[in-house]
């Protein structure tokens, strides 16, 4: 038999991440640790715990965002309600995506494009 785990890079996402953790600071608000954090592709000796025979397999892919508004839309889905506490109301998300724009703005315009690396891979082991 064969198991296999997936699981994110540590680096997954963390452009974006790192840019939240800043909009959401001007803003007054608090960003939760990052769940990726927990358990990625980098854990490998302890799924070898478990599985002594588990490797990693890697795919490497990114998000290439041209335009800002590509951007913040993604962003608005993926992100925008990782606070502590969740916002309950308009007004915090609001203060987020304005404090978010002219970050992602000026990613956009230093690279051309927005890059947000999203490698993902499993753990393969052999039983």
């Amino acid at each position: 038999g064969r198991v296999v785990i997936g699981a994110m890079a540590p680096t997954a996402g963390l452009a974006l991440r790192s840019l939240h953790c800043r909009a959401a600071a001007a803003a007054g608000l608090v960003v939760p640790p990052n769940p990726i954090a927990r358990f990625n592709l980098s854990h490998l000796a302890l799924v070898q715990q478990v599985l002594p025979s588990a490797r990693v397999e890697k795919r490497r892919d990114a998000y290439l965002f041209p335009a800002t508004h590509a951007a913040l839309a993604y962003y608005a889905a993926e992100y925008l309600d990782q606070l502590e506490p969740t916002p309950s109301g308009q007004e915090q998300r609001a203060a987020l995506l304005a404090a978010i724009s002219p970050l992602l703005d000026a990613a956009r315009a230093r690279d051309g494009h927005l890059r947000v690396d999203m490698t993902a891979g499993c753990f393969v082991a052999d039983l």
